[in-house]
């Protein structure tokens, strides 16, 4: 994805491809550490270094008011709380057909996977959800900020050739783009909001796999998409390419 600007903070995804019929073994992913940031009370820490206190200045010197400011301070901790990943699921996506296929991966954290929620399919990785690919809890805890990313080139993909597995690991989290919380950190902008999807036995989605692509490897040209139905109460499952 040639002008797509990311500064890869942590992956979301740990991307390996093992072959069949021969097809060479590659590595493919951003990989520092967990894809949709596994923060955990990080926001809420901030978020207290950050917090002012009630009724600033008021003549009646409820300023110094120790409830006041406590108030504040759990306000605030609840706005910047964050849903962070319940563990993590992988995928194992196999070419079962002859075709010599891709999966585009953007700049890292687009992962080519949309999860069936109840309010409708929403993408298993943050990068559609943001531009910098940055999830909420990269920007809550202030490793990032809204926008400020550097050009990630030609962007990452696997090759998905006959007989070809690739290895897609979620955090079991579907992602939205959400305005950030001044509250919560400094600048403005949006982050991609994971919010935790329920362990299922028939959970729905859809892969997405590239049939042709540009110069570009994060990139399609041309794409296919596989529905698939696995069971989430385990720890992975497979799906089926034609």
């Amino acid at each position: 994805m040639l002008g797509r600007f990311v500064l890869l903070i942590a992956a979301a995804s740990v991307i390996s491809v093992s072959s069949g019929c021969g097809a060479s073994t590659a590595t493919a992913g951003p990989g520092a550490s967990d894809a949709g940031g596994s923060s955990s009370g990080d926001g809420a820490a901030l978020h207290d270094a950050g917090s002012s206190p009630a009724d600033g200045g008021g003549p009646s010197g409820d300023s110094g008011s120790t409830s006041d400011a406590g108030a504040t301070s759990d306000a605030n901790a609840g706005a910047c709380a964050l849903d962070t990943s319940k563990g993590s699921f992988t995928f194992h996506v196999h070419n079962g057909g002859t075709r010599s296929l891709t999966l585009g991966l953007g700049c890292g954290r687009s992962l080519p996977i949309q999860i069936q929620t109840a309010t409708g399919e929403l993408p298993a990785g943050p990068g559609p959800e943001d531009t910098c690919e940055f999830t909420c809890d990269d920007v809550y805890a202030g490793h990032s900020q809204p926008g400020a990313c550097s050009d990630c080139g030609p962007g990452v993909a696997s090759a998905l050739g006959p007989g070809a597995t690739v290895d897609v690991t979620w955090d079991r989290r579907a992602y939205t783009e959400r305005a950030v919380d001044l509250a919560c950190t400094t600048g403005t902008g949006s982050c991609a909001w994971g919010a935790s999807v329920a362990p299922a036995a028939s959970q729905a989605g859809v892969l997405s796999v590239c049939t042709s692509s540009t110069g570009f490897p994060g990139s399609c040209t041309t794409s296919d998409t596989v529905a698939f139905t696995v069971d989430t109460t385990k720890s992975e499952a497979t799906i089926q390419v034609p």
